[in-house]
């Protein structure tokens, strides 16, 4: 296959990833929009859903400030936030993310670890790629060994 074919296969690729992962995404947030007696002041996170999962943007962060990207709630937030920096938190099923995580990652890891596998792979969530550094809380086997696994960046 020559360079400018397999070129465009991947930027096909990225378009569909991306496509569907927009689509599934709009529309589970319209299924929870809808959900009746939703609690005041939900539309701020209906909004950060929107635009990191719909919008495909990055989390609100002032320009200069650092984001650690965490997997767990095992951080202590107060840790980042004396750091200077903003957490972000990066546990997120996805089955879209899964399937191109289930080709790269032993068949025993879990749904999550092959989630964060695909959306590093394919570099187009813009959550994970600007990330200043991710931490991996060792909670299970899978997630100890999702850096080597994920390809994740563990320095700033």
């Amino acid at each position: 296959m020559s360079e400018n074919k397999a070129a465009a296969l991947k930027e096909r690729q990225n378009k569909r990833f991306i496509n569907k992962e927009t689509q599934t995404s709009a529309k589970y947030l319209r299924r929870l929009e809808e959900l009746p007696g939703a609690p005041e002041g939900i539309d701020v996170f209906y909004d950060t859903l929107k635009r990191i999962y719909v919008d495909m943007k990055c989390a609100d962060a002032p320009k200069e400030q650092k984001t650690i990207g965490t997997y767990c709630v095992m951080v202590p937030q107060e840790l980042i936030y004396a750091a200077g920096a903003m957490p972000v938190k990066l546990c997120s099923g996805n089955y879209t993310a899964f399937s191109k995580g289930d080709d790269i990652v032993p068949r025993d890891a879990c749904p999550l670890v092959k989630a964060v596998a695909g959306f590093k792979q394919t570099g187009l969530m813009p959550l994970y790629e600007n990330c200043s550094m991710m931490v991996v809380p060792i909670t299970c086997d899978c997630k100890k060994r999702s850096p080597e696994c994920c390809r994740i960046r563990l320095s700033l």
